[in-house]
């Protein structure tokens, strides 16, 4: 599929605005639209998006959730409970966020000098409300897959609407007091949602007590002090993939031209190049690289170039050396009859060739293949080979190959020299074999 950002003119609104709105996909002779053809439905301008771009781990170490700040959190971007939804100068808190494959870590360092939990109400003691949609939803009224998490000072653990087990089940968190308050850590599923440049509803609420009650509520997201009932204006998490894509190669490598003017259409697969990411499976990638469409006979440099999802890059040079081509022959010495004699265990059949070029490199010591077009034993039409031997000094290869319980027939025999990476052709050639049995 297809996704497009489209910006469009809108003077003068302002905050609790409505605007008449309308979207529709055509395919072809199709269309399928928000609204039914010609009718608008109505746009409430809502306050300004929180948003915040969640640090991947990728194949480090995710944080240990034991309440204490572990190193990898340094990588985390912060955001704040900046808004007062209730109450006056009441505590905040500064909020860290990472991902690891299906998991959401987060970090809560709540500022606040006087910690109380006397209260009978979860929501009336000293905590922290995690709210997460994962997928980004924004359905309003809550689906069962939205969560509402209630972490107070004593890791003691509540939820609001859904299914306490489920909630529950995806999560893990710890607490811990410090100096100027208490930190909270979690790790939460995201269930089927994550993954690399993912969204995800969001918002942190600092609930603050006193005397056994609640003072003030801060939230990072939500300004209307109803998250707990909808999911319309959390804020928005995207978890971003920040590690670079690495690069697979070997180098130099050697080809054989494909024309008198060097090689064309040089591939990755081809050069034997490949990738790998932390996120990113290696079908994802996309590798590219600098060489012309036609590789000049002799040294070349090739810078490749990988690329992932996330538009992270990482690059890598290849010599490459293309060979000149040589041309090369080959020519059938061997017997094409072969008698099988079935009172004997002895029979046997040499096939021989000799591969002839003008370079002796392209001659001498080069493999070349004996094969049948069918299986002389079982006479099924399937391509048999018979070996394999390396050229000799002269440029002649040779078999020796028992022919005990070869069925009578004619047979097509193929002798094939594939040609390497130096500039030597391949060649081939066929001959037709004769099979007698006799007792």
């Amino acid at each position: 599929g297809w996704k497009a950002v489209v910006h469009l003119p809108l003077s003068g609104a302002a905050q609790d605005d409505q605007v008449q709105f309308d979207v529709a996909l055509t395919d072809g002779a199709n269309t399928l639209g928000w609204n039914d053809p010609g009718a608008t439905a109505t746009l409430t301008l809502a306050e300004p998006l929180s948003y915040l771009e969640v640090v991947g781990i990728g194949d480090g170490s995710a944080p240990a959730i034991d309440g204490s700040v572990d190193d990898v959190w340094a990588l985390a971007n912060t955001v704040s409970t900046g808004k007062q939804t209730t109450g006056t100068d009441t505590a905040t808190a500064d909020v860290k966020t990472l991902w690891q494959d299906g998991t959401l870590y987060i970090l809560a360092h709540v500022h606040d000098a006087v910690l109380d939990d006397t209260a009978s109400d979860p929501w009336q003691k000293d905590s922290v409300e995690i709210y997460v949609d994962a997928g980004n939803y924004k359905n309003g009224t809550y689906r069962p897959d939205d969560t509402q998490i209630r972490i107070n000072y004593k890791n003691e653990v509540s939820f609001g609407t859904g299914d306490t087990a489920a909630q529950q089940a995806r999560l893990v968190s710890a607490t811990s007091v410090v100096a100027d308050g208490y930190i909270v850590e979690a790790s939460i599923s995201l269930l089927d949602e994550g993954g690399a440049l993912t969204f995800h509803g969001l918002d942190f609420q600092v609930n603050d007590a006193a005397n056994g009650a609640r003072v003030g509520i801060r939230n990072w997201a939500d300004p209307t002090n109803a998250g707990y009932q909808s999911t319309s204006h959390w804020g928005v998490g995207r978890l971003l993939d920040w590690t670079v894509p690495e690069l697979h190669l070997t180098s130099p490598i050697h080809l054989t031209a494909t024309d008198t003017d060097g090689y064309h259409g040089l591939t990755a697969e081809i050069a034997g190049v490949t990738a790998t990411d932390a996120f990113d499976d290696p079908s994802w990638l996309t590798i590219t690289s600098n060489a012309p469409e036609v590789l000049p006979i002799g040294r070349n440099v090739v810078t490749w170039t990988v690329t992932d999802l996330s538009g992270n890059t990482s690059t890598k040079q290849q010599t490459i050396f293309v060979h000149a081509r040589v041309l090369t022959s080959l020519k059938y010495t061997g017997s094409q009859l072969v008698r099988v004699h079935t009172r004997s265990r002895s029979n046997w059949f040499t096939p021989s060739a000799v591969l002839s070029a003008r370079r002796w490199a392209c001659e001498i010591g080069q493999p070349v293949r004996f094969t049948l077009d069918r299986n002389p034993v079982t006479g099924e039409a399937v391509p048999t080979v018979l070996g394999i031997d390396n050229t000799n000094g002269g440029g002649m290869a040779r078999l020796r190959v028992s022919s005990n319980k070869w069925k009578a027939g004619t047979y097509t025999l193929t002798v094939i020299y594939e040609g390497n990476n130096l500039g030597c052709v391949g060649s081939s050639t066929s001959v037709t074999l004769t099979v007698v049995v006799r007792p």
